[in-house]
């Protein structure tokens, strides 16, 4: 019978790969606990911002260039990682005159094959801008909810509608979508400013195509400024933001005591450089262009309970600036 003899050079060798195979186990074993805690933080982090409100806002995109292309892009990339419930069109969806029918071929060239992303098949709130009403085209972005595409929401030429932030204190958020092209008529103006007095939500958002400030090509809206009009009620209601497009840029104004902020996202597809008139105009009313820049892109939104993350993104996906805003109404309401 063979007997095996442990030399010392055996016995030395063996302590140590014993000694080896324990701190591999241990170290194998650390790592599937950091592993593990990864995994769970990364389900508490999702929880977490699924309950978030996010939304892209995104205005005078319906032309085709290879801006809109490149803003498409970026936008589903966001969408994916916030977790965007909805698109919120600040109008000129579809250049130059708007849709003609319900099978106008632009349907599918500036909207349906450019945003593709799955993470952007979502509802999409429209707003109408002053090229969607050319030869009274309007109608039929109206009647593409009604009809024909599950995504497009557009019930009427002007509509509120109401989302619910499902996690921490369930906030409620109120938008208020005007068509600023009839802004003028006494009708349209009595109604935006009934649906900002009325509403009852955590938060108020008003949104529109044209800008109320703006220090772009157009520069504001007088009309949507002056005493009795539109943005008075806006701050007297403590709405958080008025998002609009119009100008081709995108552009933060804010007011050191006033409650709202006035948001531009109006590069989706064109562009327009600053207007030192409009600037002017900005300043001469008491306001401060925060941030313009010429450029395409989009702006995206989370809000979650009484803060909001305003962030302006490029077309390369990059967020040139952002700012927090705390909610005006949170404590009236």
């Amino acid at each position: 019978m063979c007997q095996v003899i442990k030399t010392a050079w055996y016995e030395e060798h063996d302590q140590k790969f014993r000694q080896v195979r324990t701190d591999n186990c241990k170290m194998a074993k650390t790592v599937v606990f950091v592993l593990l805690m990864v995994i769970s933080l990364s389900f508490l982090w999702i929880a977490k911002v699924q309950g978030k409100t996010s939304f892209i806002v995104l205005g005078d995109w319906g032309y085709n260039s290879s801006h809109q292309a490149k803003v498409a892009k970026a936008m589903g990339e966001w969408a994916e990682a916030n977790n965007a419930r909805f698109v919120l069109t600040v109008g000129d969806n579809f250049y130059n005159e708007g849709v003609s029918s319900l099978t106008d071929p632009l349907w599918n060239t500036l909207y349906r094959d450019v945003y593709v992303d799955p993470s952007l098949n979502i509802t999409w709130y429209a707003c109408l801008g002053n090229h969607d009403h050319y030869w009274g085209n309007a109608i039929y972005q109206v009647k593409a909810h009604q009809t024909m595409d599950w995504r497009w929401y557009m019930p009427n030429l002007y509509y509120t509608f109401e989302v619910q932030d499902h996690e921490g204190d369930q906030v409620t958020i109120e938008f208020i979508v005007a068509d600023t092209e009839n802004c003028k008529s006494k009708m349209q103006m009595k109604w935006m400013k009934k649906a900002i007095t009325r509403s009852s939500a955590d938060w108020t958002i008003a949104v529109g195509h044209h800008p109320v400030l703006s220090s772009g090509k157009h520069g504001g809206t007088p009309t949507m400024y002056s005493s009795s009009s539109y943005r008075k009620a806006m701050e007297e209601e403590k709405v958080a933001f008025y998002f609009s497009g119009h100008d081709h840029s995108l552009e933060h104004i804010s007011h050191g005591t006033r409650p709202t902020e006035y948001v531009i996202s109006g590069s989706g597809s064109k562009l327009y450089d600053r207007s030192e008139e409009s600037l002017q105009d900005v300043v001469d009313k008491g306001y401060t262009s925060e941030f313009f820049e010429s450029t395409p892109g989009f702006v995206g939104v989370t809000i979650h309970n009484n803060v909001a993350n305003v962030t302006f993104v490029d077309k390369g996906g990059n967020v040139i600036y952002w700012f927090l805003k705390e909610n005006p109404r949170a404590a009236t309401i």
